[in-house]
């Protein structure tokens, strides 16, 4: 009656977002939820988590991935204006709007 569910698993075993999938299939909500079950998306979602915990240890966690590729972003724009003295160029605009939109300045 509450629409809860309490699953107990072994994550060594199976994968969350596995787990997930199936449990969306099984109760008929397929069609009301995104799923991503493509392997490649689940890799390259694997590997984020995995590079973003990294960086959470080694800087105490000062820094994450959401924090640290729009300061890179932002860095190298501004390297390749003082190298070129323009922003003409499409590579510093296009980092700099990387930056903007993961830094969630966006709208």
């Amino acid at each position: 009656k509450t629409g809860s569910l309490l699953v107990i698993y072994d994550a060594d075993v199976l994968e969350a977002e596995l787990l997930i999938n199936a449990i969306v299939r099984l109760s008929g909500f397929e069609d009301e939820t995104e799923l991503n079950v493509c392997a490649a998306g689940n890799e390259i979602r694997l590997a984020h988590r995995s590079l973003n915990y990294a960086i959470l240890d080694k800087s105490k966690g000062l820094l994450d991935i959401n924090t640290v590729l729009p300061f890179a972003f932002i860095s190298l724009a501004i390297y390749e204006y003082s190298r070129t003295g323009t922003l003409g160029t499409p590579q510093p605009i296009t980092l700099l709007y990387w930056a903007y939109d993961m830094l969630g300045l966006k709208g």
